[in-house]
């Protein structure tokens, strides 16, 4: 994640903003490659909860890759009165097949998770994940619990990190014997956590970067 110097004024307008986000809803339908099928909220859906509270508070929405960041999305949120700014990065990866249809429903899948995880909220299986990595939730264990699919972890991976939670502890938390086999039921709710967890980070940053400023110009 990458902000402007100070992020005062958007963490104060995205924290107001959050308190607005509509309910994502899971409208749609799709199979799974084992068999099956699960709910999920498309792209649309997403943009439709949360971007009207966000331009309620004054805060834009930029999302795109360029010669410089190919395979990689970048999300950035900038509000439009103090002109500050927060962007999180997100993996384009491609279907399995290749081609344009594999980079779109790649491009769908990091514009839906990038949008969720830059404002706190928590991202949900979508059919464009099932075709960007090629696999839904699998099977695993000899109980035949559900565990995350490639995706989801790679996600989870992400949040720990930009979180700094300590891995171990969050398994033991869990019950998940690793992150490859984590639950994918419970999924939602550890990235929610997760979530959370770097908003705190965001503020406390926002917060020491304010009183850095104050002392200099004190000084």
């Amino acid at each position: 994640m990458k902000t402007s110097e100070s992020i005062q004024s958007i963490a104060k307008a995205l924290a107001a903003a959050q308190r607005s986000f509509g309910k994502v809803r899971k409208d749609k339908t799709a199979e799974l490659g084992r068999g099956g099928t699960y709910r999920y909220a498309d792209l649309a859906a997403v943009c439709e909860a949360i971007i009207p509270a966000l331009n309620a508070e004054g805060i834009a929405v930029i999302q795109g890759s360029g010669p410089d960041s190919l395979g990689v999305l970048e999300t950035r949120l900038v509000h439009g009165e103090s002109g500050e700014w927060i962007a999180t990065y997100t993996p384009i990866y491609e279907g399995r097949n290749g081609g344009a249809q594999g980079y779109g429903s790649g491009m769908t899948y990091a514009r839906r998770y990038g949008l969720l995880a830059a404002v706190g909220v928590a991202p949900e299986d979508d059919d464009d994940g099932a075709k960007a990595s090629g696999e839904g939730a699998s099977i695993a264990g000899a109980g035949g619990r559900a565990t995350i699919s490639a995706d989801q972890y790679r996600m989870l991976r992400e949040r720990l990190d930009t979180a700094e939670v300590d891995e171990a502890k969050f398994l033991a938390y869990y019950g998940a014997p690793s992150l490859e086999e984590f639950p994918v039921a419970k999924f939602d709710h550890a990235i929610r956590t997760l979530n959370k967890k770097v908003a705190e980070r965001t503020l406390k940053a926002a917060a020491g970067k304010a009183d850095d400023m104050k002392d200099a110009a004190d000084d």
